[in-house]
């Protein structure tokens, strides 16, 4: 029987390593609310669904939007390059590496005055 050679376990367990650790959040994309939330939500292993607010560089398209969706992103409102949407943590960081994404936020608080 032939041994396993040690290097090609080693590049497998490095591999292993790399794949299982947590994306990084382009810290110039997000903003800094957003990132503690979505950082939050790592942490804590949650599928919660938050809102958020993106730009784009450009119109947001129909095939932007379709992109947008396929990625689990549902698309709320979409005026000219901004859009709403609502997604978990997994979907908000498979979209914000899209060339087309400029930036994520939260949605801020409105308080009517009665």
């Amino acid at each position: 029987m032939k041994k396993f050679p040690i290097y090609l376990f080693i590049i497998l367990l490095s591999l292993l390593i790399g794949c299982s650790q947590t994306m990084e959040i382009p810290k110039d994309k997000v903003a800094p609310t957003l990132i503690r939330k979505l950082t939050e939500l790592q942490q804590n292993h949650s599928d919660q669904i938050i809102n958020f607010i993106g730009k784009c560089n450009s119109e947001v398209s129909p095939e932007i939007k379709e992109d947008l969706e396929r990625s689990d992103i549902s698309v709320h409102t979409v005026s000219k390059d901004i859009f709403t949407g609502s997604g978990n943590y997994k979907s908000i960081l498979k979209i914000v590496i899209k060339d087309y994404i400029k930036w994520l936020e939260t949605p801020r608080e409105t308080h009517s005055i009665n």
